[in-house]
């Protein structure tokens, strides 16, 4: 069984989590189906990464049984590409188009989809303009636009947001995480306790994708060990060899609080942390800034980034100040 079977659920009965989401979208499948329309477009927006955005758009064009196109927003760099991407939707009807990091779309490249999305496809002789005034003419058979970002929706044009139904995902808490690694691990062939599991769900960030990932380490562990269970004690070596701490940081996150703290309770900006822990901006905006403020170390204030109580006792209990 390949890890995709493993670790990504291909029914909503078996998706754990997102009960909201999974309620309106089956709806919205259900409608287009006996209407016999394409499926509306939607947009999934959640508070940070690796919470089923992905996977939940699988699960739509399976139960849909047409095509998915899956590509990111930054490849679209020119009008042309766009063209490419509106020929491969049209080798199939209703095909699912999935635009991720949907808010790095180029306001020039999202302006082209406006008519299409409007119309759901379905467009005769349309005219497209290429690039230096060329126009060309193509059909436009039927289509869904899914886009999924990480809480930027705001970057997104009004009239681009508009034309999508947003479906907000929520975060897991302790239970829904619990069930899901407790599911996958039954199918990798390594036991373990409920006492491992629960470590893992204490560093998971309430993320499936980093639950998972544990998951995988533990065992990579077990098999490189020959071990048939994975116990506590087990768990708590893996995690020490990945430098994962019992809130789930790693020595770049704890790097980033120990900047902080050294600024001697300065606020510092985005550009300004990045360039003293030699993070990429995107990077700390998008993967460790919402890992630190969901745990309650950091805040983001208006005049800066800066540690909260519960950060300057971290510092004194793992760093030493």
């Amino acid at each position: 069984m390949s890890d995709s079977d493993i670790f990504r659920p291909n029914t909503f009965k078996k998706y754990i989590g997102q009960d909201r989401a999974k309620f309106i979208i089956s709806d919205v499948l259900h409608s287009a189906a006996v209407r016999q329309v394409p499926i509306e477009h939607m947009l999934f927006t959640s508070e940070g990464p690796g919470l089923g955005k992905t996977t939940i758009v699988r699960i739509i064009a399976d139960m849909w049984r047409t095509e998915l196109i899956e590509i990111t927003a930054s490849s679209l760099e020119t009008p042309r590409d766009i063209i490419m991407i509106f020929k491969r939707l049209n080798r199939t009807f209703n095909s699912i188009l999935f635009i991720d990091e949907i808010h790095n779309l180029k306001s020039s490249i999202g302006e082209m989809l406006y008519s299409p999305m409007e119309d759901y496809g379905g467009l005769l002789n349309t005219k497209i303009v290429v690039g230096d005034g060329r126009e060309e003419i193509m059909n436009i058979l039927p289509f869904t636009i899914i886009g999924a970002t990480a809480g930027e929706e705001g970057k997104l044009p009004q009239p681009l947001l508009d034309r999508f139904l947003t479906i907000k995902l929520v975060s897991y808490n302790n239970d829904e995480i619990l069930q899901i690694i407790r599911n996958v691990s039954s199918k990798v062939s390594i036991d373990f306790t409920e006492a491992a599991l629960k470590e893992i769900v204490l560093r998971s960030h309430l993320t499936p994708r980093i639950a998972n990932s544990f998951v995988r380490r533990m065992r990579d562990y077990a098999i490189s060990r020959d071990k048939k269970a994975i116990t506590d004690e087990d768990a708590i070596i893996v995690f020490s060899k990945l430098g994962i701490d019992e809130l789930g940081l790693d020595d770049v996150a704890r790097n980033i609080l120990k900047c902080l703290h050294t600024t001697h309770r300065k606020r510092l900006g985005l550009k300004s942390l990045a360039t003293l822990t030699r993070i990429d901006i995107k990077t700390l905006r998008e993967l460790y800034e919402p890992k630190l403020m969901r745990a309650g170390l950091m805040d983001l204030l208006p005049n800066g980034r800066a540690l909260t109580l519960k950060g300057e006792e971290y510092i004194e209990q793992y760093i030493g100040g």
